[in-house]
């Protein structure tokens, strides 16, 4: 099923301008629209906070955020650039604003109901003055799935603020594969992006599939400092002044 979600009408819009924002996480939204190299506060905020997403049909216990990693019937909607994508709201009554009363809701902590819309594109906030639309790929990307790096237009730095937490994490879940050889650990920037993430270089004789699959979940329950995690495997960098050697067989 699909509804339109566009943006709000001028009349909606008016109306709606004066609550906005509400709550932290829509100061962080409202940031990354008038900045985008605050995209990444913006993703923290969201990754620590609830968030609500339609659903196509009433479900027992809604509510219960420990429902969220379950199969959920999430409603398509129409995004502003014409294409589908599942809403995301950054509070219940946002969803409602738009889409009533009637409307089922399911809100829960936002990195467990991301995960249940893995493969999808998300739109946040439609029909609300201030929104973001994120792809599938994207929406991996947030939420810590590594994708591989073949563009060498980035500029390496040492990952000197790497949470220990992820770097711990990173070690013991790479380690623990007899089939990586090593593993480096930088902080890279995009310059045509105008955007940071972590950079994991992995030597291994394993094939990229099942290294992203050990990868998976790494991220989750830690706090990336609002940027993704990209991996290269056995790309020819191996520059100890750039990078951070978590471990080398």
């Amino acid at each position: 099923m699909a509804m339109a979600a566009g943006a709000a009408s001028a009349d909606t819009t008016d109306q709606l301008r004066p609550s906005w924002p509400e709550n932290d996480l829509e100061r962080l939204l409202v940031a990354r629209a008038m900045d985008r190299a605050r995209s990444p506060d913006f993703i923290r905020g969201l990754l620590k906070s609830e968030i609500c997403a339609l659903a196509q049909k009433p479900l027992p216990d809604a509510t219960d955020a420990s429902r969220a990693d379950r199969k959920i019937a999430l409603l398509a909607v129409k995004a502003p650039d014409g294409l589908p994508a599942a809403p995301v709201f950054t509070s219940r009554h946002r969803g409602t604003d738009v889409f009533g009363e009637d409307q089922p809701i399911v809100c829960g902590k936002a990195d467990v109901l991301l995960n249940a819309l893995r493969g999808e594109r998300i739109v946040i906030d439609p029909g609300q003055p201030f929104g973001v639309i994120y792809t599938a790929e994207e929406l991996d990307h947030i939420l810590g799935v590594q994708m591989e790096i073949t563009n060498s237009d980035i500029v390496l730095q040492p990952p000197n603020d790497a949470p220990a937490a992820m770097v711990r994490k990173l070690t013991d879940v790479l380690k623990a594969e007899p089939g990586v050889t090593s593993a480096w650990l930088s902080l890279a920037y995009y310059p045509a992006k105008k955007e940071w993430s972590w950079f994991l270089n992995v030597g291994t004789t394993l094939d990229a599939d099942t290294v992203h699959l050990t990868l998976r979940d790494v991220a989750r329950g830690i706090d990336m400092l609002g940027r993704p995690l990209d991996i290269a495997i056995n790309a020819p960098i191996e520059m100890p002044e750039k990078g951070l050697m978590l471990f080398k067989r």
